[in-house]
């Protein structure tokens, strides 16, 4: 485990917010940001949220929701690069991420293959194994989480890895899955996740 930076707590509330936004429609409250952190550079890229309950895809974790909006963005770069098009895609923010990602390769130099190193994945519960294989697979730098005591992932899987590994344990976080634990007890125990006291 390694120390926090300056910007952990802020950027871990983006990922805070996504999982209030989960809860909001009935979901699992739990969230995730990727924000490019290099040389005191922050920038969140995405977040994204569990919508398991939502759509029923059990797959449909919060770290690969912000993963799969940011390769989209990234392809659509690269696609959009090939063909010299400006034309905008209609996507409201696949636009935006894309346009996060052309500042940083024109500010910072960064070329697109090197990108997920230069990457802090934020989440508000210690991933599962295949969000913690997928950050793995991703080489992101550094995974802060925000709780992992009412469900331990794969912290140590990450560490192995090379990753780093913050955790913050966050009453905020721990505060969502308790009170989804107490609504939904059924689901809670499907997944695994415990109510905790703060």
């Amino acid at each position: 485990m390694h120390n926090k930076h300056p910007n952990d707590r802020a950027n871990l509330q983006h990922a805070i917010d996504a999982a209030s936004t989960s809860a909001s429609q009935g979901g699992i409250p739990i969230g995730a940001a990727l924000v490019f952190d290099v040389a005191g550079e922050n920038l969140l890229l995405t977040t994204g949220y569990n919508r398991h309950l939502q759509t029923g895809a059990s797959a449909h974790h919060a770290e690969s929701d912000a993963f799969l909006i940011l390769t989209r963005a990234l392809d659509s770069l690269q696609q959009r690069q090939g063909d010299n098009n400006n034309d905008d895609d209609g996507d409201d923010e696949n636009a935006k991420v894309r346009a996060k990602l052309e500042h940083i390769l024109h500010t910072r130099g960064v070329q697109l293959k090197d990108l997920y190193g230069h990457l802090t994945l934020y989440t508000t519960m210690s991933p599962c194994p295949n969000c913690a294989k997928e950050a793995i697979a991703s080489q992101v730098r550094r995974v802060v989480v925000g709780d992992n005591k009412t469900y331990f992932g794969n912290e140590k899987m990450l560490v192995d890895a090379g990753i780093e590994v913050v955790t913050m344990q966050t009453d905020s976080c721990v505060q969502l899955i308790n009170q989804f634990v107490d609504s939904r007890p059924d689901i809670a125990q499907q997944i695994g996740v415990q109510k905790v006291q703060l």
